[in-house]
């Protein structure tokens, strides 16, 4: 979250240095325009920037996301216009990508000598975990749904814990269905 918060900030004071040498290019452009009405202006577009700052730290939680929180958040950037189909086909070409860049950061640890960065790591999961919200939204199912099916199939699978055994000779019902 405070990585987050802390690109916004930085995306901020760019835009504000650019509005910063904007106003000086229309000082420059226009000797007659009074510099102080210049400022003043620059002043209300930084006050207003920086209400909105606080305003989205007051929105963001201080808790983790819950799965569905986080769904609802992301999203907001996925691309809705295109026809079903293409979405689920987008969703899945993008998920095998992004696991693909993860798989590769483990390759370069373990075959390559690379440190695993764990940062990336993150930044790699986190792609992935869009993706799964995006099957989740296109599909119309909750994550939180999916989560809790999730770990009512292994509780069913392995009561008590994981054994060998079970793997082996994993076959049971979940609602009257026999699943792998």
């Amino acid at each position: 979250m405070e990585r987050y918060l802390e690109r916004i900030i930085a995306r901020f004071k760019h835009q504000t240095e650019k509005g910063i040498s904007k106003y000086g290019q229309i000082l420059e452009d226009n000797p007659r325009t009074d510099p102080l009405v210049a400022l003043e202006y620059l002043a209300e577009e930084l006050t207003d920037g920086l209400m909105y700052l606080e305003e989205l730290k007051e929105k963001l939680p201080n808790s983790p996301l819950s799965f569905n929180q986080y769904q609802r958040l992301a999203e907001r950037t996925a691309q809705k216009e295109m026809p079903y189909d293409e979405q689920l086909k987008n969703a899945v070409f993008g998920m095998v990508g992004e696991v693909g860049e993860f798989v590769d950061l483990i390759k370069k640890h373990i075959y390559h000598g690379h440190g695993l960065d764990t940062e990336k790591v993150k930044l790699e999961l986190g792609d992935i975990g869009w993706y799964w919200q995006r099957f989740a939204s296109i599909l119309d199912l909750e994550l939180e749904e999916i989560a809790t099916a999730n770990i009512v199939k292994l509780k069913d699978r392995y009561p008590e814990g994981f054994s060998a055994e079970r793997s082996i000779n994993r076959n049971i019902c979940v609602d009257n269905k026999e699943v792998d």
